[in-house]
């Protein structure tokens, strides 16, 4: 197989654009996983989640997939956003609280699940795009950009959710 063959696939989308629609999408799906109203099975299924994105991202760059790496990588990465990923832990245990909890957790942990998510996809298509393997990823050369992912990450989030509302108010007029 030539490396072109390798750079699009059967219905003409480059790997990069595939790539890029995969975290997409699986950053909708962890911010969708915050919304478990069992605190601590909320980011489980998170994690689960970032694991599938990387296993898929793997498949899609050709790279030896082990769940173990993945787990370590995900949690060196994410352990560097200190008290922001603290925060997705604390919006997970403060659903114990009737009603508050669960208001207040609603509000916090779909951006954050997302962005994060948003932020481990990135870090993971640049270093297999360049060619790197889970057993090759440098957390400290990627612990800028992950941060910097991430922030793109809460961004989009925030720009979408403004949108949502004006694209509801022109189908509704």
């Amino acid at each position: 197989m030539t490396d072109l063959a390798l750079e699009v696939n059967h219905e003409g989308i480059s790997r990069d654009e595939s790539a890029t629609a995969l975290v997409r999408r699986f950053s909708l799906y962890a911010a969708g996983t915050s919304l478990i109203p069992v605190p601590v099975l909320d980011l489980l299924a998170t994690s689960g989640v970032q694991v599938k994105m990387v296993r898929d991202l793997a498949e899609l760059y050709q790279v030896e997939f082990s769940a173990d790496a993945t787990k370590s990588v995900i949690s060196a990465l994410v352990g560097t956003l200190g008290a922001q990923y603290a925060a997705v832990g604390a919006s997970s245990l403060v659903k114990i609280v009737p009603f508050v909890g669960q208001v207040a957790s609603t509000i916090v942990a779909p951006g954050l699940a997302g962005a994060v998510t948003y932020g481990l996809g990135q870090v993971f298509v640049r270093h297999f795009s360049m060619g790197g393997t889970l057993l090759t990823l440098d957390v400290e050369k990627m612990r800028a950009y992950f941060k910097e992912e991430v922030e793109k990450g809460k961004d989009s989030a925030k720009t979408e959710s403004a949108a949502k509302p004006a694209a509801t108010a022109s189908k509704v007029s």
